[in-house]
Order: C-alpha cells, then sequence, then structure tokens
C-alpha cells in the first residue's frame, strides 16, 4: 500500500506534537492508502509518572490536534475515531485522510493554528520582561470553551502570590527529593546533537537554558541514579525550589486548565488536545510557553488514583495544593487541576527546534 505524498507530508509534519513527558509513545499500522491505527508502545511509555498510561493519553490528544491541524494546512480531509485506550494490544485510535476534501467547517482560529504548528516553542528560562496578554487570547480561550467535548475551565493569574509561589517552590523540591522518579526523568535528555539525530524521543538539552559546562553532571545524572541521591544530599532539591520560584515569578501568565469532572482516560485525551492548541496560539504570538505539572497535574492525578506509589510521600502536600489553587484563581472547590503552564514575550523567537525527532514508526 502506497501512501499519497500529501499524506506522508502530513504525517511528518504531525510527528512534532508535544509529548508532556517527551516519549512520544506511538507507532503506526497501515490500514489502507488513507487510514491508519496509531497504537501504543507500552514498553516505551513505562516510566513513574504514566502510570495507568495517563499521560500518554494526553500525548495521544496532542498528537490528534496536530494530526488534524497538518490536514488541514494541506487541504485534505481528517477525522478520528478512539477505540481501545486501556488496550495494550488493540489500537487506541483510526486516522482517516481523505484527499481533495479539505475541512470547510474549520474555524478561522484553526487555521490561524495550522500556520504555526512549527512555531512551538518551550522556555525553561525566566522571561526578561512582563507584558499584558496577547490581544485576541482571552477570545481564543473562550472560543476553545465551546470548542472541547468535555467542559474545562480555565483560570490565570499575572502577579502570582507569595502563597502559590511558595507552594510551587515547595511541591518541586517533594519531587526532586525522590531520587528514583528523579533519575528516571532525567532518561528523557539529550545531551549531543548526535543523540537527538538517532531517536524520536526526548527533550534536548541545548534548549534547558542550562549552561553548556553542566551537561557533563547532567550525563552522569542520567546514567547513575546514586548520582542523583548525591547531589540531592548537597542541595539539589532546595536549589529547584528557587529556580521554580523564579520562573514563576519572571512569568507574565500563569495559567491552570480544570476539568469539572474526570471520568476516564478520554478525558485526558481532551486535556491533551486544549492544552497543546494553547500552546501553539501563544508561541505564534511571540510567547514563550512551559508546562508546569508538577504541582498542578498530579494534584487531580492524586483524586483520581493515578498518583504512583513512589510519589505517595506527596499526598498531604497535593492536598493543601488544591486549596492553595483554588483561592489563587477562585476556582470551584471541586474543579479538577489537570494542566498548568507559566509563559511570557520573547524578546526574539528562538529559532532552535526545540526536539528534532526521526518519523513515527510504521509495524
Amino acid at each position: 500500500m502506497e501512501v499519497s505524498a500529501v499524506i506522508e507530508k502530513v504525517l511528518t509534519e504531525a510527528q512534532r506534537f508535544p509529548s508532556g513527558d517527551n516519549v512520544q509513545p506511538f507507532f503506526l499500522k497501515k490500514i489502507s492508502d488513507h487510514s491508519f491505527h496509531i497504537y501504543h508502545d507500552q514498553k516505551r511509555a513505562e516510566h513513574d509518572l504514566n502510570f495507568k498510561n495517563v499521560m500518554s493519553h494526553m500525548a495521544l490528544g496532542a498528537y490528534l490536534t496536530y494530526l488534524e491541524l497538518a490536514a488541514l494546512k494541506n487541504s485534505i480531509g481528517f477525522k478520528h475515531s478512539i477505540l481501545h485506550l486501556e488496550s495494550s494490544q488493540e489500537p487506541w485510535a483510526q486516522i482517516d485522510f481523505i484527499e481533495n476534501h479539505p475541512d470547510s467547517m474549520a474555524s478561522e482560529f484553526d487555521k490561524f493554528l495550522m500556520n504555526h504548528l512549527t512555531d512551538r516553542y518551550t522556555e525553561r528560562r525566566p522571561f526578561k520582561v512582563k507584558r499584558e496578554l496577547p490581544p485576541g487570547f482571552l477570545e481564543f480561550i473562550e472560543h476553545e470553551k465551546s470548542r472541547t467535548k468535555v467542559g474545562f475551565e480555565f483560570s490565570y493569574v499575572q502577579s502570582p502570590s507569595k502563597g502559590l509561589l511558595r507552594y510551587l517552590g515547595d511541591i518541586e523540591k517533594k519531587f526532586w527529593t525522590s531520587s528514583h522518579v528523579t533519575w528516571t526523568t532525567f532518561q528523557w535528555l539529550r545531551l549531543t546533537r548526535k543523540e537527538i539525530e538517532q531517536t524520536r524521543d526526548g527533550m534536548p538539552a541545548a534548549v534547558m537554558g542550562v549552561p553548556s559546562f553542566t551537561v557533563l553532571v547532567l550525563y552522569l545524572m542520567r546514567r547513575w541514579e546514586f548520582v542523583v541521591r548525591w547531589l540531592s544530599r548537597l542541595g539539589l532539591a532546595s536549589n529547584q525550589k528557587f529556580i521554580q520560584r523564579k520562573l514563576i515569578s519572571s512569568s507574565s501568565l500563569m495559567a491552570v486548565i480544570w476539568l469539572n469532572k474526570i471520568e476516564g482516560p478520554l478525558d485526558w485525551v481532551e486535556v491533551g488536545r486544549t492544552y497543546t492548541r494553547q500552546w501553539v496560539w501563544l508561541s505564534a504570538h511571540g510567547w514563550g510557553f512551559q508546562p508546569v505539572t508538577i504541582g498542578i497535574s498530579l494534584i487531580s492525578f492524586s483524586r483520581v488514583g493515578l498518583l504512583p506509589a513512589t510519589l505517595e510521600h506527596m499526598q498531604g502536600l497535593l492536598t493543601e495544593g488544591q486549596n492553595v489553587l483554588t483561592q489563587e484563581f477562585k476556582a470551584n472547590q471541586n474543579w479538577y487541576p489537570v494542566w498548568g503552564y507559566r509563559a511570557g514575550p520573547l524578546d526574539k523567537m528562538k529559532k532552535i527546534i526545540s526536539t528534532l525527532r526521526k518519523d513515527i514508526p510504521f509495524r
């Protein structure tokens, strides 16, 4: 079965989707010239934070979003069907392309986003300036709330309180005191261009905002867990608390995406679709974006039984975090904070590709 040039182009453009854990845990199987099954690579996706595949479900939402927008950009129709999200053997989704039949119902926001898929940028350094929100951002958010298949809420602050800064710093420190979780996190780092070019997952150290002389330390941390334990005793966790507070304080926008209820994996797929579209929109307007998930998503993980055993020591602080976020963002106490991010204007949009990737494989 031959894949047409335009479909191949869509698949190539879509592989740049953001995966919250930088794993990109999918592969494709062709079922016709225009249809494919998306399978989940369970072995590839195994790590502490991906308990019951919650991170992979969000990644699927991001992948479907990029496929949809890339198809629109290349003037072909696209549709998808969710199949078996809790299976390790069956396909998670089916995607179908319809050549010469572009989506006539696409919104102006969709048309804007489709032209900026490659602009998505992660900024992991403090912002140098603060500004008001980009014109049209809140209108975009209202459109997104009407578009999504699940009920989500959006709230933000531009000047975080001391209470919020304290909580986000404390939870970051608590996370980094778990040497095993920290070590598995560092498996996602790609420290040289050669490593980047040989894999389709991972986070290049070049865009993490770290000086080049620290790459050797990162390499040692990635290779041996005992190095992480040793550095933790020397103050690694406390330093992360300081860094997190500095990053949040420098941001022009600290935002939280909430769900009214969480019933199953499909809700997390929609979370992935929602944060991805906001990410692309802000990047397209020259704003850097960085997910802030440890102190936010983990609250919801803990409330619905998705917190891994290795992070149970964080339970008390996460319960406190629900109260802090509810007060800070004037949210309903029953809402679930499912995703958070910070953002701010960049003096000059970086031209670095934030994650270089090889093709999503066919099997």
